[in-house]
């Protein structure tokens, strides 16, 4: 039996700060107390603070960390948003993790340029990559297999072609499914389950755990 299915996803600071002060006098004789200049009290002046990082900023500090990366935060979610604004204007992921890799973003993340860009992609960009179709995988092969892992942010479009006129009739089956099925947060969606000598369909899935890796099996 062969089957081929394709899947498509919809889915430091800086402060400068001016004080000027302007008055006095100067005159000959004793001078009075009306010759005084006025005393202005001086503003206070707080010790600039950066804002709150979001969930998502911190998700990404937290992993680069987890990794033993050295980079600065600020430097590390720059970076991020920086790979984000690419992705959201039609930039692919082979384009962004290209530009990883040439910027040795091993050295100061920890992580391969592919972990690297795939986490900030999880963090920060969920909100611009929804909203692109784009195919995430195709996979085709002979008898039983799994795809390497892809990531899932959303409703995925599932197309598949099989053909098992060969033996006559055959039992196509096809999951979307996240790496450890062990685990209680797993999800594992079923697109095809056919028993003929072979068909085409487009179908929907909906998986339960988006900005996680799934496989299909």
């Amino acid at each position: 039996m062969r089957g081929i299915a394709t899947a498509i996803g919809t889915g430091a600071i800086g402060t400068i700060m001016l004080l000027a002060g302007c008055g006095g006098g100067s005159g000959t004789g004793t001078p009075t107390a009306s010759a005084t200049p006025s005393q202005r009290p001086l503003p206070t002046l707080g010790t600039p603070t950066a804002p709150p990082l979001t969930a998502g900023e911190s998700a990404l500090v937290t992993a680069v960390k987890g990794a033993g990366g050295y980079g600065g935060s600020a430097d590390i979610i720059g970076i991020g948003h920086d790979i984000c604004k690419v992705r959201r204007d039609g930039g692919s992921e082979a384009a962004v993790i290209s530009f990883a890799r040439k910027g040795n973003i091993r050295g100061s993340s920890g992580m391969t340029a592919r972990r690297f860009v795939r986490t900030v992609e999880r963090g920060l960009c969920r909100k611009y990559l929804a909203r692109i179709p784009r195919v995430l995988l195709s996979f085709s092969g002979n008898g039983i297999g799994n795809s390497a892992p892809f990531l899932v942010l959303g409703t995925l479009t599932v197309h598949y072609t099989f053909d098992c006129s060969s033996q006559g009739t055959g039992n196509f089956i096809g999951d979307i499914e996240t790496g450890n099925q062990a685990s209680l947060n797993s999800d594992d969606q079923s697109f095809a389950n056919e028993l003929s000598g072979g068909g085409s369909k487009t179908t929907h899935v909906y998986p339960q755990e988006p900005g996680h890796d799934y496989r299909l099996d």
